[in-house]
């Protein structure tokens, strides 16, 4: 399969993801009393109904011509103007699988338009590299490195305590190893050091096919866990873990490894990615987004959740927490997802249970909400508007856990102080 081929099948395979995204978890994108836009610096949001369904629409809408056999570039951009214009201001809606399939899909629209080539149906580019070809060479790199930097940073941001001795993490979840365990740790940390490693093994063809079965099992894994067919658990990151899948085919192949020229690494790739036309600055944006921010989230510069720490435990976290005496005043869809087991609590006198935030929208939406504190204390405080005033709450804000020894300090926000925030 020749390059714009291989990135055409891409684009369908993003539109797809993306579709599957707004079908799955559409009240991300609508305003509501507890859940919908939460605005980047506070404030009220500029959507409201039915406007916030039309610009939904509008991105569906906008996405159905790209499934086309040819789509103009020019489209592409019409649309992530769009995409990037409803994302930038609203928080509900950073989610890293956004992130992932968003630039993406952007990224293919700097492959020149067939019409402007001189490509012959069906005609390979390793034999024919004209400025076209050269420069879809240059996009199909940047969206390789876009998938290695996704499992690199993944992989990285497992290598603290919490993931590795004594978190809830889905190691402990599929082996059944619950507390600290010499078995424990080195089970996370293969996975850990594994998901990176593949990542990396991802950029030489010698190490590519091991690399890419691996990743195909370690997502068929995941699937088994989290699917339909098991704990049905976030189902917005179910077509996302099938998009990884097709990508890794798509991008790096499971035959004979295939160079960005169109050829097998016995006709070696003829120029510096970086150096083809159209290459530099789709490989810019991808360090620029994938590399280089996820790294400033390290010292608190760039947003954590964006930065492929889905089920890392290396993310802030919220709770809210319930005394008994209200359980009966909770509605069901709260008090369903309320867990009254003070002994998983750290000590905080009155309390008999906890919400956690994130999860309590994932309950009811099907995605979590990012975890900021930002995103959390709003939602946290639409959602106590709704309840009775007898009902008394405190919110836990817990930050990113210490990578050494896993602890953190948490702030409180009573329930009083949360209904006079506005």
């Amino acid at each position: 399969m020749d390059v714009r081929r291989r990135l055409k099948a891409l684009r369908w395979t993003l539109v797809l993801g993306l579709l599957a995204a707004f079908a799955v978890a559409p009240r991300l994108w609508l305003s509501g009393d507890v859940i919908g836009p939460v605005p980047l610096g506070g404030g009220t949001s500029p959507l409201g109904a039915p406007l916030d369904a039309g610009v939904l629409g509008l991105l569906v809408a906008g996405l159905l011509p790209m499934l086309r056999v040819r789509c103009s570039r020019r489209w592409i951009v019409a649309w992530g103007v769009v995409f990037l214009a409803r994302v930038s201001w609203d928080r509900m809606v950073w989610q890293p699988y956004l992130l992932h399939e968003g630039v993406a899909l952007l990224l293919l629209a700097f492959v020149p338009d067939e019409s402007g080539t001189d490509d012959k149906p069906g005609e390979r580019l390793d034999e024919s590299l004209d400025g076209g070809a050269v420069g879809a060479a240059g996009v199909l790199d940047a969206e390789r490195l876009l998938i290695v930097l996704i499992y690199v940073w993944s992989g990285v941001s497992k290598l603290h305590h919490r993931f590795l001795v004594d978190g809830p993490s889905l190691v402990e979840a599929a082996f059944g190893l619950h507390g600290a365990s010499p078995m424990r740790f080195g089970l996370s940390l293969a996975v850990a050091l594994g998901e990176a490693g593949f990542g990396l093994m991802l950029l030489w063809p010698r190490t590519r096919r091991v690399a890419v079965v691996s990743l195909l099992l370690m997502h068929a894994a995941i699937l088994s866990m989290l699917g339909p067919w098991a704990h049905g658990h976030n189902p917005v990151v179910w077509p996302w873990n099938l998009v990884m899948v097709l990508s890794l085919g798509l991008l790096f192949g499971l035959g004979r490894p295939v160079e960005a020229n169109g050829g097998s690494a016995a006709g070696a790739t003829r120029a510096d990615p970086g150096s083809r036309r159209g290459g530099r600055w789709p490989i810019a944006i991808v360090m620029l987004v994938f590399g280089v921010a996820p790294a400033l989230s390290y010292v608190g510069l760039s947003d954590a959740y964006l930065s492929f720490r889905l089920y890392a435990l290396r993310y802030p976290d919220s709770y809210l927490l319930l005394r008994l005496e209200g359980r009966e005043q909770l509605p069901e869809h709260v008090e369903a997802s309320v867990l009254w087991e003070p002994a998983t609590l750290r000590p905080v006198r009155g309390v008999d249970g906890y919400l956690s935030v994130p999860h309590w929208v994932e309950a009811q939406v099907g995605a979590f909400a990012p975890p900021s504190h930002e995103v959390t204390t709003e939602i946290a405080r639409r959602l106590l508007a709704t309840l009775p005033r007898e009902v008394e709450a405190v919110l836990e804000l817990r930050p990113v856990p210490d990578m050494w020894d896993g602890s953190w300090e948490p702030r409180f926000v009573t329930g009083a102080e949360l209904r006079r925030e506005r």
